[in-house]
């Protein structure tokens, strides 16, 4: 798979092409994908040995495919954090970044998620990564579309996501409510 936007990794809907998502591999609750070198995660969970198995092999995956550099969205919904991530989920998270690094271009992490506890989670994630300094582009956020937007907006921005913009966000925000349920900004 290359890193240019082709006819292959899309659909039409309603006439319109429309960006498919490759599905590199999921479970209960969370499923990994591949879009050109956009790695795309969707999470209703707290992370598990299931999860964190089915990341490292998704990421495995991706980066093999796109040895020359790849992006990161992770969407996020959970409807309520029970707890601080335990020392191995947060171990575990950090070694799957930390090898993706040398080739992350930049990095979406968006908690679609309501009230304080949103706000707690996403100042948690935002200073870590002031404290870890990497040298990678992050952005935190509570709206899957302003972090598609930042992406299509750097520069460089992810390869086809300007020319195709409408269709990945709309895909986006499709497989996000069929595999997450709704967004609590349209409950």
């Amino acid at each position: 798979m290359t890193g240019v936007f082709s006819s292959h990794n899309q659909e039409l809907v309603d006439g319109a092409p429309q960006p498919t998502f490759e599905r590199l591999s999921g479970g209960d609750g969370f499923a990994f994908y591949a879009w050109n070198s956009l790695f795309v995660s969707f999470n209703s969970t707290q992370g598990s040995d299931a999860f964190f198995e089915s990341f490292d092999h998704a990421l495995t995956t991706h980066i093999k495919d796109h040895p020359e550099g790849v992006w990161m969205f992770a969407l996020h919904r959970v409807e309520r954090v029970l707890a601080q991530p335990s020392a191995d989920a947060r171990k575990r998270s950090a070694e799957l970044l930390k090898r993706v690094e040398p080739i992350l271009n930049a990095n979406v992490m968006c908690f679609d998620m309501r009230g304080m506890t949103g706000a707690i989670v996403r100042t948690f994630v935002s200073g870590i990564f002031l404290l870890t300094r990497s040298r990678v582009l992050n952005k935190v956020c509570d709206d899957p579309v302003e972090g598609a937007e930042w992406l299509r907006d750097l520069d460089p921005p992810v390869p086809g996501l300007r020319e195709n913009f409408d269709g990945f966000r709309d895909t986006l925000l499709d497989k996000g409510d069929e595999l997450l349920g709704p967004s609590p900004r349209r409950r």
